[in-house]
């Protein structure tokens, strides 16, 4: 970065000018970068061409490749090229394992792809999901169940207490008061007569019940003849 005065801009190492020295801030990304002038936000790629013009209040770069941007609370996104998603959403998460986005709007969760095309409407209070996995939880009016990602259907009631430890397909439920495990098709594999489920590393699970904690495998079987006061993996996945 170079700077004359109160203004900021980019030289390479051979002095030529990349961007001009006419901005208040310039802030150097990954194959782009931040510009900022009168207190408005653009992005410009690495060889000064504009990707966002100056108009926007806020600008973060997402995973190398994406960018989300905002203006009076609402939100888009784009990538090197160019916008992908005019600013209309009142909250976008990217998640690049799937390419697919968490977007918000009165006060309803769905999905789109990274294209901004609407896989999920917007109907739910929240949606979480873990990255080893085809499922996601939903969240809507006090109750919790599963959606798969691949088809973005329910595959369980809206119906349980909670919805936890989301690995691998399998995912940990509550129904009054007590835990249990259910599939990647959203069937009930352990019934909830548990006080705690913890999915772990190759298919173990660590299963406690009447102060007791033991190893099993995905089906509830035990694994070994031991039963311990408390167990604690490395691995474990929360």
């Amino acid at each position: 970065k170079v700077r004359s005065g109160s203004k900021t801009g980019v030289v390479d190492r051979e002095g030529n000018e990349i961007i001009p020295v006419m901005y208040d801030a310039v802030e150097i990304e990954k194959r782009m970068f931040i510009v900022e002038l009168n207190g408005a936000l653009g992005c410009l790629n690495e060889n000064g061409e504009e990707i966002l013009p100056l108009e926007y209040d806020h600008v973060f770069d997402r995973d190398d490749k994406y960018i989300q941007f905002g203006i009076d609370g609402k939100w888009g996104m784009a990538d090197r090229q160019g916008i992908l998603l005019e600013c209309q959403y009142d909250y976008i998460k990217i998640s690049t394992e799937y390419d697919i986005c968490t977007i918000r709007q009165d006060e309803k969760t769905g999905l789109m792809n990274m294209s901004g095309d609407i896989l999920l409407a917007p109907q739910y209070d929240d949606i979480f999901f873990d990255s080893t996995s085809h499922v996601a939880g939903v969240f809507l009016n006090g109750c919790y169940g599963l959606i798969s990602l691949l088809d973005y259907t329910e595959i369980t009631p809206i119906s349980y207490d909670g919805i936890s430890n989301i690995h691998n397909g399998k995912s940990v439920y509550l129904k009054e008061g007590m835990k249990g495990l259910l599939d990647e098709n959203g069937d009930e594999i352990l019934p909830a007569e548990y006080d705690n489920i913890k999915i772990c590393e190759n298919n173990i699970l660590i299963l406690s019940k009447n102060d007791k904690s033991y190893f099993a495998g995905m089906s509830g079987e035990i694994i070994g003849e031991s039963y311990y006061d408390s167990i604690a993996v490395s691995e474990e996945i929360y």
